[in-house]
């Protein structure tokens, strides 16, 4: 009996740590993420690769992202914003950011 039970729940650990990380970001007002808009409201954000997947009650909206090591744990969720534009998510408690590269940045890779 104990041995099935470490099974599972070893099973289950194996399960819960590939899973893709999601965060809870609140978008203060409109704002433009790469090409895509997105409408103030409450999102779950999940990485898949190279994917940023915000996720609200209304809508599902994915963007190119890349995951970056921040200088330190950051205590709260920051967003970077340059005229109604998200460049970065600084993720609170952990020592990851979310860049979302431009249209004029992915436009011009290799130029």
């Amino acid at each position: 009996m104990i041995r099935r039970l470490g099974i599972c729940l070893a099973t289950v650990a194996l399960g819960i740590g590939g899973a893709a990380p999601k965060y809870i970001v609140e978008i203060p007002h409109p704002l433009l993420v790469g090409v895509a808009h997105l409408k103030a409201g409450e999102y779950e954000v999940q990485v898949r690769g190279v994917q940023a997947i915000f996720q609200s009650a209304q809508s599902s909206i994915r963007v190119p992202v890349q995951v970056q090591k921040d200088a330190g744990t950051i205590r709260y969720t920051i967003l970077e914003t340059i005229n109604n534009r998200l460049y970065v998510i600084h993720v609170g408690g952990t020592d990851r950011k979310l860049v979302f590269p431009t249209v004029e940045t992915t436009t011009n890779v290799g130029e």
